[in-house]
């Protein structure tokens, strides 16, 4: 179990509270940097986070910390722990911060950061406009650029790409995907044209169009038996409105609008019987969960790190992931847990997450890199199933 002591840093330190293996903690501000002293009473894992509302939310562990930080910090007094500031996050003046220090078990099994694994090319040129999703056992990716609209099917058991029957209709752009049960669906909303894909009979069928307005970099995914489509760049200008597919009846709802503004490139999964989209062009970082029980939308933690750009995401089991790039990083990759509401960093890889598209299937979860045809697996270590 991590045991955790709280530091509150707004104008003053607040003061702190000690946990079991953690004690008597100062802190003092010196420039660009934070630092923090503490005694350790045993060995443990000590990772450091930060929260800019006040110790509501937190995002972390934070990267650019020097000294009595890592794994297997030796027990003893006056342990210090030094946090660029600057380099972390570009600027030193955040108001509400609180940083929070984790004292980790070494032997936890909870103690991880995931490992990736470079699989099996993507076998086509490379694309800057493709769009996935997941069906049982297998993944699918739709690419295009002009009017090539390939279709692969990806087994993870053989680590093996085999070609399916090709998207029909024109050219797609800033397309967006999702499954729902034993079908999967792409939205081609330069043209609103929506189909639905059966892996059985390796067939696409038509299915009603898309009544919004015609959008590229839109965001989707499925929840339960239905489908939402939202955001993205119409028009001329971003858009905010949120839809719902029935595949039932055939016909989409429109929901309550995003709550969080006009964007495109926003990022999007659904965990359990919730949905979660956020970031976006225009370096947006606020996210937001949607409860279609309600049809209303409610403001989570945000990632506070630098510029963004090239955002992509999936779920597993019971937890949220989104890989991003920034300003001073190709790419970073991020766990969110909606229990906890804490953003946690985990292993990147090699590549930048532009034009990248990613699903999970089963316990694993995949990113194909579009203008690189790297294609990645990612294992979380240890997760929990939705019931």
């Amino acid at each position: 179990m991590k045991k955790l002591v709280m530091i509150g840093i707004l104008s003053s330190i607040l003061g702190t509270t000690a946990a079991q293996n953690v004690s008597n903690i100062r802190v003092q501000q010196s420039d660009e940097q934070l630092i923090v002293m503490y005694d350790l009473e045993t060995m443990a894992d000590i990772e450091a986070y930060v929260s800019f509302d006040g110790g509501a939310t937190y995002i972390g562990p934070l990267q650019h910390v020097l000294g009595s930080v890592g794994k297997d910090v030796p027990p003893g007094k006056d342990k210090v722990l030094l946090w660029n500031v600057f380099r972390e996050l570009g600027a030193v003046d955040y108001p509400n911060t609180v940083i929070k220090i984790v004292a980790i078990d070494p032997s936890d099994d909870d103690n991880n950061n995931g490992t990736w694994t470079r699989k099996a090319d993507f076998p086509r040129s490379k694309r800057s406009e493709i769009v996935g999703f997941s069906i049982g056992n297998k993944g699918y990716i739709v690419v295009g650029s002009g009017r090539k609209k390939n279709f692969w099917e990806y087994d993870p058991v053989s680590n093996i790409w085999t070609r399916k029957a090709d998207l029909p209709g024109g050219q797609i752009f800033g397309a967006v995907g999702f499954s729902i049960g034993n079908k999967g669906y792409i939205l081609n909303g330069w043209r609103n044209k929506f189909w639905e894909y059966d892996p059985v009979s390796n067939n696409w069928t038509k299915k009603a169009r898309f009544p919004g307005i015609k959008r590229t970099d839109a965001v989707g995914f499925s929840i339960g038996n239905k489908g939402y489509v939202g955001t993205g760049f119409g028009l001329w200008i971003n858009q905010k409105d949120f839809w719902e597919y029935d595949p039932v009846s055939n016909r989409w709802t429109r929901k309550t609008d995003f709550p969080g503004g006009r964007r495109d490139g926003a990022v999007g999964f659904s965990i359990g019987n919730k949905g979660y989209v956020g970031f976006g062009s225009g370096n947006k970082k606020d996210f937001w969960e949607y409860d279609p029980v309600s049809n209303s939308w409610i403001r989570k933690a945000s990632f506070e790190g630098g510029l963004i750009f090239g955002d992509f995401g999936f779920s597993i089991g019971n937890k949220g992931y989104i890989g991003i790039g920034t300003d001073r990083r190709c790419q970073i990759f991020l766990e969110y847990d909606p229990v906890s509401n804490i953003w946690t960093q985990k292993a990147g890889f090699s590549g930048c997450g532009v034009d990248a598209v990613g699903f999970s299937i089963g316990n694993k979860g995949y990113v194909v890199i579009g203008w690189e045809n790297i294609f990645w697996e990612f294992a979380p270590m240890s997760f929990t199933l939705n019931p």
